[in-house]
């Protein structure tokens, strides 16, 4: 997965209620704003209920943390890791060295680093496994997203105190692509992202 920038976006979700019996709560982003929006108890616990089954529950709160975050994507490597192993051991492939395992923009596994034939044969497995494909995008995305979350936390400090300045050391951050990397070697699963 790609993060292509970094900015603020809002969505906001409005759910039909069929009882009128609910009291609406006033909600406001800004105390001095006198934008308001109304959101029925209703619509607040659906809003809430919708985030229960995100990243295991991350967000549940109302706020999604890095460290929530990192909790999601390490459990999501750990599994990874497992799938491989497995899919190595089966294959009898023990020795292959150092992989690194990718999912191209077309959806397909690439493995290399082994001999032709075991980077085939571990892509293959891979390619047939719905739940490694699914890791590996929950692995990547989430990966990609702490990267792009963590470079911002300087470009905000900055900016409190010289937004001009901020923006022009900054800058590089608008347009980045986050580039995830999966390996794999001695029965363990790491990454890095650039």
């Amino acid at each position: 997965m790609d993060i292509k920038s970094i900015g603020s976006a809002a969505t906001s979700t409005f759910y039909k209620t069929q009882s009128s019996n609910t009291a609406p709560t006033e909600i406001s982003a800004n105390k001095n704003s006198r934008d308001q929006v109304s959101i029925s108890d209703n619509a607040q616990k659906a809003r809430l209920l919708s985030l229960s089954g995100f990243m295991d529950g991350a967000g549940e709160d109302g706020v999604i943390t890095l460290d929530e975050m990192r909790a999601f994507r390490d459990k999501k490597m750990d599994e990874a890791q497992g799938i491989i192993r497995d899919i190595i051991n089966g294959l009898n492939l023990q020795n292959c060295g150092k992989i690194k395992i990718d999912i191209d923009e077309h959806g397909s596994v690439r493995v290399t680093g082994s001999s032709e034939e075991s980077n085939n044969a571990i892509a293959d497995a891979l390619q047939k496994d719905d739940q490694f494909r699914n890791t590996y995008n929950a692995c990547s995305g989430t990966s990609s997203l702490l990267a792009a979350a963590e470079a911002a936390i300087p470009f905000h400090e900055a900016y409190k105190s010289d937004p001009e300045a901020a923006v022009s050391q900054y800058s590089w951050l608008i347009g980045k692509e986050w580039d995830f990397n999966m390996f794999f070697e001695n029965g363990e699963a790491g990454y890095s992202v650039v």
